[in-house]
């Protein structure tokens, strides 16, 4: 099988400027002996010469690139400047320079013409760029606000060759937040400028946020302006402009610990804003806390918090500095604060025993989801505010108190798929599972493991306590359990319908266990009225604080009324834990 003849010039050159020339090549491959002389035939003759012709042979040569294979190429075997006449043998190729000169301003975007001599024919085409329209944003706003007015700057020029008539738009399909009225211009030929300014409107309700703003050309009758591009740069609008009052101006807190400071929000410009605030001053304290959000002409409460480090100073006045997006930070305010001593500090485990085939089967939801809350939990400022009742940590990992070195890890999970048949239980049946489980080894004694632990049993959901089978008041308890003649900390409480539903009884049975002896009372049971709100995503109730006399929730920003508020006064009955 011979090899395939070379490819030949197919005559065609595109996106050609207006007003250049450009040269190119046609090809044929000729079946008979003739002698010719060429023309340029067809409606845009014209527009293209002959530059030169020349016929070449059909050679077979080794190839370079793969040796011991044989391809044919072109050899030139004549050439001829202008249109000929030439001699042309049969199989050979004829190839035509061709030199296209384009109008300055043409009317039309492809010119067709024919190389033609002798019965042979080349067909060419040139393919013209006919020019658009451009544009660019000189100048934008720095920031807007929504309900405000502000002007772009903006240049029109065009590479094609006659002044065109336009229609310049906003474009509501790149970002409806914002209009302008249509302003009509007419951009000069190639070379040319028109400067427009165009007054954008953002729209009410607009949030914060860096927003593209794009212009598009339409034709004067409306419609789309083919040649026309797409233009346009960036607005950053601002949200409200707020002042912030500090309504905690003094306060107490412990060192190492966490403290609320309640402040209002008034949004004075603009629409809805969040709200986020910095210390200046001393380096030994931090506020922490997502950013509080206020509504466009609103007032917000929210809470701040306020970190102490452990060698914080025992007085300090702190500057408050509040930002918002796209605005640089103003002061808002001062606090005088005072910082007491932590006091002698403990570290804690807490060992989890999930109890029942509920918890496999995922009836509800599955224990891992109720492990990675628990995670979440005890690394957020949730357990940094139990610093001022001598809690140094809370960990989810029980390290053996051996003296090998690394220390390993002991088991702090337990999945018990048993349950008793009549679905109810009482404090001898939580017993059993724990010092069952603990003579197993699948869960470490107390004397094993570095800090004090807390072992906590959640029953699966839709079972029964038996001493509260009727009435179904107590959602969860905690005491003591008494293992090797000593007595060590315990709690239990249902599994909800969900992970929500679970950790605010997780939450309020940890905190009370652990910090009834040096609080000597049950430290959530006069704040969970308030209901319960999401630190770092996880459903908690909050606790008494001992030095604000609050009920606090760290680091819950946009509920003032349940972050840090005055514990309400105690219903008649209530369904609670204990």
């Amino acid at each position: 099988m011979l090899p395939k003849r070379p490819q030949l010039p197919d005559g065609t050159v595109q996106d050609i400027q207006p007003g250049t020339v450009r040269t190119f090549r046609a090809g044929v491959y000729v079946k008979q002996d003739v002698t010719a002389t060429f023309r340029m035939d067809g409606g845009s003759a014209r527009f293209f010469r002959i530059v030169g012709v020349e016929t070449d042979d059909v050679v077979v040569i080794d190839d370079p690139d793969a040796p011991g294979r044989q391809i044919q190429a072109l050899q030139v075997a004549d050439k001829v400047h202008g249109p000929g006449p030439i001699a042309v043998a049969q199989d050979q190729a004829v190839i035509a320079d061709v030199e296209f000169s384009c109008p300055a301003d043409p009317s039309q975007g492809a010119f067709d013409a024919v190389v033609s001599g002798s019965g042979i024919s080349i067909a060419v085409r040139a393919i013209v760029n006919l020019g658009f329209l451009y544009g660019n944003v000189l100048a934008t706003p720095p920031d807007m606000a929504p309900g405000e007015t502000a002007s772009f700057s903006v240049e029109l020029f065009s590479s094609i060759g006659h002044s065109v008539p336009i229609i310049l738009a906003y474009d509501a399909d790149s970002d409806p937040h914002f209009a302008t009225p249509a302003q009509s211009a007419t951009v000069p030929a190639a070379g040319g400028t028109v400067s427009l300014r165009l007054p954008i409107k953002c729209n009410e309700g607009t949030p914060e946020g860096v927003y593209p703003i794009r212009f598009k050309f339409l034709s004067p009758a409306g419609t789309p302006f083919g040649r026309g591009t797409m233009f346009g740069g960036e607005v950053t609008v601002v949200g409200g402009t707020v002042v912030t009052t500090l309504d905690t101006t003094s306060l107490a807190m412990t060192a190492g610990g966490i403290a609320p400071v309640n402040v209002r929000i008034r949004s004075v410009r603009g629409g809805g804003t969040d709200v986020s605030y910095f210390l200046s001053g001393v380096s030994e304290f931090a506020l922490s806390g997502p950013p509080i959000h206020v509504d466009a002409g609103t007032t917000a409460r929210g809470t701040i918090w306020l970190q102490a480090a452990p060698d914080a100073p025992s007085s300090a006045e702190l500057q408050v500095t509040q930002s918002s997006f796209g605005r640089q930070g103003s002061l808002m305010g001062q606090i005088s604060v005072s910082t007491l001593p932590s006091p002698a500090a403990d570290s804690y485990v807490v060992l989890r025993i999930y109890w029942g085939p509920e918890w496999l089967n995922g009836t509800f939801f599955v224990w891992q989801q109720m492990e990675r809350a628990i995670f979440t939990m005890l690394r957020s400022k949730f357990v940094l505010g139990l610093r001022e009742y001598g809690i140094a940590s809370i960990s989810d990992v029980a390290v053996s108190n051996s003296r090998t070195f690394p220390p390993p890890t002991l088991p702090a999970v337990a999945v018990v798929p048993t349950f008793p048949t009549s679905n109810d239980f009482d404090d001898a049946d939580l017993e059993f599972v724990l010092t069952s489980l603990i003579d197993r080894g699948q869960l470490p004694r107390p004397d094993q493991i570095v800090g004090i632990p807390f072992y906590y049993i959640v029953p699966q959901g839709g079972s029964f306590y038996r001493p509260d089978r009727e009435k179904q008041n107590i959602a969860g308890m905690h005491g003591t359990f008494s293992y090797d003649g000593s007595d060590h900390l315990y709690g239990w409480g249902f599994q909800g319908a969900d992970v929500a539903g679970t950790t605010p009884t997780f939450g309020h049975e940890l905190v009370e266990a652990l910090t009834a002896k040096r609080a000597g009372m049950e430290i959530v049971d006069p704040c969970q009225r308030l209901g319960n709100a999401n630190v770092d995503g996880v459903a908690l109730q909050p606790y008494l604080s001992k030095q604000s006399g609050l009920c606090v929730l760290p680091n819950v920003t946009n509920r003032a009324d349940l972050a840090a508020a005055p514990p309400p006064p105690p219903p008649p009955s209530d369904k609670k834990t204990a």
